[in-house]
């Protein structure tokens, strides 16, 4: 389905299909910037997902993070990321102020919800 985002890298390997390498993979973040999101992640000891940290630095917007998660999902199957896959879009949309951006999140949360999550 996501093919055409690895045309300049070769396939990810599912057993490396976390977030942060998903990101990588697709262009999107640089390592320095996952590992300055891990140390913030590690520095806070929160239950806050890399994810959204990710974006509270900058380095990704939500809709990047959405794109990631499909491609995650694709990757892996839905199971065992399906309730971290489903808190992170409760999360976004309890964010969103823009009702375009709540819109396409439900879309994204029915898309994933039809792949057997």
């Amino acid at each position: 389905m996501f093919s055409f985002l690895f045309r300049h890298n070769p396939p990810l390997p599912r057993r490396d299909a976390n977030i942060g390498n998903v990101l990588l993979h697709m262009g999107l973040l640089t390592r320095e910037q996952l590992r300055e999101g891990v140390q913030a992640k590690l520095q806070a000891d929160s239950q806050q997902l890399l994810g959204e940290i990710l974006i509270a630095h900058g380095f990704i917007t939500r809709t990047q993070l959405q794109r990631a998660i499909e491609v995650q999902v694709d990757l892996v199957g839905p199971r065992p990321y399906t309730n971290q896959i489903r808190n992170e879009i409760a999360r976004g949309i309890a964010a969103l102020r823009d009702n375009s951006d709540v819109i396409e999140l439900r879309h994204v949360a029915e898309r994933l919800a039809r792949k057997g999550a």
